[in-house]
């Protein structure tokens, strides 16, 4: 790929919560968390005419206790639209089907979608039985085998 990535060219321009959902029985005990176990997806598809990239992004939470009882579930699915100046420059394009795409470009989108996903889930998850869930960190490349 010839054409060099500049962060400074990225852009969010729209983000949508196209899926909240918080299920916990009123008689949970969130003392007893042990510890969450949270399934990802990650999904970016491109719009190269118009310099835009989405993204996808999927998140499912559940509690793991230490006493018997109905696990709490959190189920959450975002949509970020980014605006990339220069993306037909970072995509290789054959018969107007999308091949490669920049590795830093695809890098940089998910670290920027994962980090403000764990934002949001900090914020909605406040006053619930899941109050304490924080979205570990975790290496941008290890989301793009998250697909």
């Amino acid at each position: 790929m010839s054409a060099h990535f500049d962060p400074n060219q990225v852009e969010i321009i729209d983000f949508k919560i196209t899926q909240g959902r918080i299920d916990a029985p009123f008689e949970f005990d969130a003392s007893t968390i042990v510890n969450f176990e949270t399934t990802m997806s990650f999904h970016p598809s491109f719009d190269v005419e118009n310099c835009l990239v989405r993204v996808d992004m999927g998140f499912e939470i559940t509690t793991n206790s230490a006493i018997d009882q109905r696990e709490a579930k959190a189920e959450f699915n975002f949509v970020y639209i980014f605006k990339i100046e220069n993306l037909s420059l970072l995509v290789e394009m054959t018969k107007k089907k999308i091949g490669k795409v920049n590795e830093n470009l695809t890098v940089a989108i998910a670290a920027i979608a994962f980090s403000t996903s764990r934002g949001i889930l900090m914020t909605r998850l406040q006053g619930t039985a899941m109050e304490n869930y924080i979205l570990k960190i975790i290496a941008p490349e290890d989301l793009l085998t998250q697909s």
